[in-house]
């Protein structure tokens, strides 16, 4: 089975936007073609992994630094790696300005 894996700011059910619904979207289209389909997101809430709708999500809580205008946030490099190898996707996409 193919595996593609998500790699955005936000979950489309946490936080609602056109980048975020356009990943769900697309999330679905591919569990409908019979892929293995993994999301790896900022969150606001903890940190882990749980399913929705047969899509795998890894969250990663936020890190966030205080900068000139304002504060900037970012996924944990480390933590985002670490996720990318333990899922080994065949593609991975990328959207959105935090990811």
């Amino acid at each position: 089975m193919n595996k593609i894996c998500f790699v955005t700011g936000d979950y489309w059910k946490e936080v609602k936007g056109g980048a975020e619904l356009q990943g769900y979207y697309l999330a679905r289209e591919f569990i409908e073609h019979h892929w293995e389909v993994h999301y790896i997101h900022i969150s606001e809430y903890n940190s882990g992994d749980y399913i929705d709708e047969g899509i795998q999500l890894h969250r990663i809580r936020k890190r966030s630094f205080l900068r000139k205008f304002g504060y900037y946030t970012f996924l944990d490099y480390f933590k985002l790696i670490k996720a990318l190898k333990k899922i080994n996707p065949d593609i991975v996409y990328q959207r959105g300005g935090f990811a």
